[in-house]
């Protein structure tokens, strides 16, 4: 009997054992983030190893794992003006296991290039985060006699078609910015477009051009020589090499969407994105990353998902008037 009894007591012991095990699995499984934790996250850049979007994938890459516990990997695909990487990922599963990297042009470029971007930034995918916009500036050649805003506008205004103006290409961030410039002081300026900022920096420097608009990153090694000269920066706030000088949205009204956001797949589970998205703008306002963020001239711009999605559909209809605006041949 006594034998019976200590039989039962253990088997009813073993039990609550059992039960208090699966609990603390499911608290566990409860309290982590909704991924498959056999899985890799990979982030794609749609760029080329080495740039400013790259770098910041990685600073994502390097600190991610420890906050949803998957291994974090950055891939690049490369090619056809970023089309090839939002095509690969707008086709993958929506588990978390494939991010894309994303520069502003991804909510302007349905605008501008609508045959080839044929997709809504918000609807075709799933925004997670807005993190950091990159610091843009306008500089002319030290050929160039005018040093201030005013005197660019000044000389832009006394002689229509003549200012030269260097651009990355029809409906780039670059082209549209000075268009609208043209067009509120009621003049015409000439547009140069270039395949890449390289070779627009390089005849900037040698006077070919008089002026361009682009990243503080991309000009640093040209200012270093002294052949350019920077006029102002684009937008108020953030990172400055003109102190001296307001910036283009304080005087004109105008600024640039030039940030690095994260989305996914559309169709994303809403506890995953915003566990993501937590975790990814925890990760930029470190503090031992805000040194390597103002070497690139990059500054944090933190949006929740919520707010990312409203933030580039703003854009994606601004831009989409200013390309009515300028008459824009769509490609």
């Amino acid at each position: 009997m006594k034998k019976q009894t200590f039989d039962a007591m253990t088997k009813l012991s073993n039990r609550r054992e059992h039960l208090r095990s699966l609990a603390g699995i499911a608290a566990t499984a409860l309290a982590a983030p909704a991924f498959a934790q056999s899985r890799t996250t990979t982030i794609i850049v749609p760029f080329g190893p080495g740039g400013a979007t790259d770098i910041t994938a990685r600073m994502i890459a390097e600190y991610l794992p420890g906050k949803i516990g998957n291994p974090v990997i950055v891939d690049y695909k490369p090619g056809a003006n970023t089309s090839i990487a939002m095509a690969y990922v707008r086709n993958k599963a929506p588990d978390g296991s494939t991010l894309l990297i994303v520069p502003g042009a991804f909510s302007s470029s349905p605008a501008t290039n609508p045959k080839v971007n044929n997709y809504d930034p918000v609807k075709d995918f799933s925004p997670i985060a807005r993190l950091v916009n990159t610091a843009a500036v306008l500089c002319a050649s030290s050929k160039f006699a005018p040093n201030t805003l005013d005197e660019v506008l000044a000389y832009a205004k006394a002689k229509p078609g003549m200012l030269k103006v260097g651009t990355t290409g029809m409906g780039a961030n670059d082209h549209l910015i000075p268009f609208r410039m043209a067009r509120r002081i009621g003049t015409d300026v000439i547009f140069i477009h270039y395949k890449g900022s390289a070779q627009a920096i390089q005849d900037l420097m040698s006077g070919e051009i008089d002026v361009k608009i682009d990243s503080v990153a991309s000009f640093r090694a040209a200012l270093e020589t002294n052949r350019i000269k920077p006029i102002c920066m684009i937008n108020a706030g953030g990172q400055t090499i003109t102190p001296n000088q307001k910036s283009l949205q304080e005087q004109m009204g105008i600024a640039i969407h030039s940030y690095f956001g994260i989305v996914g797949p559309a169709g994303m589970p809403a506890p995953m994105v915003n566990s993501l998205s937590k975790a990814m703008l925890e990760i930029v306002q470190m503090p031992e990353l805000q040194p390597r963020f103002q070497q690139l001239g990059i500054d944090l711009a933190p949006l929740g998902p919520a707010e990312f999605a409203s933030y580039m559909t703003a854009h994606l209809n601004e831009t989409r008037q200013v390309v009515k605006e300028a008459n824009l041949p769509l490609e």
